[in-house]
């Protein structure tokens, strides 16, 4: 979404304020989700605000001060936490905490960003993608996926092993994102795997090797003979 303002200062003087917020993060999240991963993540969403957490905010025309703000706080993630944001991007989180509001002090792209982030039209981007969010949280609940459904019952049942965490699981993932669920093996692979589990004499499983989602989600909570789901005895 382009967020396109002209922000007018003291002097009646019109200065360019252009962010665009990108939500791809959400996409993934519930691509994840489909896939059995970061289920718990996405049930985890319920209100507006949880979504601004998932979007970042791509700097194109922005006031010297704003500018500013991002050169420090970019400097800053990369001295503290060896980490660098996308060129010219930052959580939306970390962006809004640039501006306040001052009485009659407040700066004009103080109160050009914060009218815009409470303006109906962001308002209706954040409840559009509430709605999608829901949308994918109700097709997951009629999935037919074991693991999606094991994972779905632990959360009603309030007996999720991250509902007893400190903090929530979220992840902010970028545009170079490569999710943990894509497989890392030919399709041929996973047949003979397939195979491999529903035979009624194999007790066990062993797999080395690099880490690969798609390997160990069949057997993440153990298989029968019969292909039925049957969770781990404690």
């Amino acid at each position: 979404m382009h967020v396109d303002l002209y922000c007018e200062d003291n002097q009646q003087e019109s200065r360019p304020f252009r962010v665009k917020l990108l939500d791809g993060a959400l996409d993934q999240l519930m691509a994840d989700a489909r896939q059995a991963y970061r289920v718990y993540e996405l049930f985890a969403i319920q209100r507006p605000r949880d979504i601004w957490k998932y979007l970042w905010v791509h700097l194109i025309d922005v006031p010297a001060t704003v500018w500013a703000h991002y050169q420090q706080a970019s400097d800053q993630m990369l001295w503290y936490l060896r980490q660098t944001w996308p060129t010219q991007t930052l959580p939306l989180s970390g962006f809004d905490q640039f501006f306040c509001w001052s009485g009659d002090d407040t700066r004009a792209e103080d109160r050009c960003w914060l009218k815009a982030r409470n303006g109906a039209t962001v308002k209706a981007y954040i409840t559009q993608w509430l709605l999608q969010i829901r949308a994918a949280q109700e097709a997951l609940r009629a999935s037919n996926d074991l693991l999606i459904t094991h994972e779905i019952q632990a959360i009603t049942a309030v007996d999720h092993p991250d509902d007893y965490g400190p903090a929530r699981p979220f992840v902010l993932t970028s545009a170079h994102y490569a999710s943990p669920t894509r497989p890392k093996h030919a399709p041929g692979y996973y047949a003979q795997l397939g195979e491999l589990l529903a035979r009624p004499d194999v007790r066990s499983v062993v797999y080395g090797g690099r880490h690969d989602f798609q390997t160990l989600r069949p057997a993440l909570y153990g298989t029968t003979a019969a292909g039925g789901f049957q969770p781990p005895s404690d």
